[in-house]
């Protein structure tokens, strides 16, 4: 076996062990398919690349959407495209907070709504019938919605009176719909009625 075989192999198991040692090589030692073998260990190390190519970052966001952070931040010369937006936000939903607003359109951010509500609260132009479905789904949906109008928050009460908690008054529209829907819950939530 040449030297320099057993060298690649001491460092494979030495990356194994502790992938972030990628940061002590000397760079004759390092390649794309060295960094790639350290990110799927620890996908953060992609952060710590000088200057990778396209590829490279579609990699890392393969590993981990969030990684889309770096590109937005530190790697601006790669430009954000609509398959690495899609391929981030596919395995991590909170990485719809660095797509670019150029390419940021509803079936993207619906897309990590579904997988996670609570990013609704991020953003304040969201197609209704969306936020009226999602509130559908699951009236407790009603607290990731800014601003929600009485008619949304009185459709969620409906629903579930216990989304009262989520508001710190009722205005009287609110109240009238859980007097009639909910009077067993009014005692309990009329110290956030309103007159």
């Amino acid at each position: 076996m040449h030297t320099e075989d057993v060298i690649k192999q001491r460092l494979l198991r030495m990356l194994v062990d502790d992938p972030t040692m990628i940061l002590v090589l000397k760079n004759k030692y390092i390649n794309d398919d060295l960094w790639k073998f350290c990110i799927e260990r620890e996908p953060s190390l992609f952060k710590e690349m000088k200057d990778p190519d396209e590829e490279m970052c579609l990699f890392a966001i393969n590993v981990d959407g969030y990684n889309l952070r770096y590109i937005r931040k530190k790697f601006t010369k790669i430009k954000i495209t609509n398959k690495m937006a899609y391929m981030a936000i596919s395995n991590c939903p909170k990485s719809i907070l660095f797509v670019p607003d150029n390419i940021l359109d509803d079936g993207l951010k619906e897309m990590a709504f579904n997988k996670d509500p609570s990013l609704m609260k991020e953003f304040k132009d969201i197609r209704k019938e969306f936020i009226k479905k999602k509130v559908q789904e699951n009236p407790s949906n009603i607290k990731y919605i800014n601003s929600p109008d009485d008619e949304l928050v009185c459709e969620a009460i409906k629903a579930e009176p216990n989304i009262c908690v989520y508001f710190s008054k009722l205005t009287p529209t609110m109240y009238d719909t859980l007097k009639t829907h909910h009077p067993q819950f009014l005692e309990l939530y009329s110290n956030i009625f309103s007159n």
